[in-house]
């Protein structure tokens, strides 16, 4: 696994560690055997590990397809990319606006490891 997509999972988990106490933890082991589980359902802490992980890989990857076609793509186009291509089956228990949730600090995050700091911006989590 890349640094972006390792630093933005670790980065999403201690952002979503309150909701989901234990996520970080999980999210380390998800890391360490590359990501291999295939979540089936996203509301335990070790399934959605596995979607964290998952969507930070998937957000490297769109990134930089999207970046080969110009210039540096907003994190709106790769979140919307990423939602579109990520396997959400099973999700019905988190519901639709939590995945989402879940889904936008990933690509944020995994997106801040990979850009330049902006200085305007500061490293307050979003509201959800």
């Amino acid at each position: 696994m890349n640094v972006p997509t390792i630093q933005g999972a670790r980065s999403a988990a201690r952002r979503l560690r309150d909701r989901y106490p234990g996520l970080t933890i999980e999210v380390e082991e998800a890391l360490q055997s590359g990501g291999a589980r295939r979540p089936d359902q996203y509301a335990d802490v070790v399934s959605l590990a596995a979607l964290v992980v998952s969507a930070a890989a998937l957000t490297w990857q769109v990134y930089n397809d999207l970046k080969t076609r110009g210039p540096a793509p907003e994190p709106d186009a790769v979140q919307r990319d990423v939602t579109s291509r990520l396997d959400t089956a099973g999700t019905a228990a988190v519901g639709r606006d939590e995945l989402e949730r879940v889904i936008r600090i990933v690509v944020t995050e995994t997106l801040h490891t990979a850009r330049p700091a902006h200085p305007e911006e500061d490293d307050e989590p979003a509201q959800p």
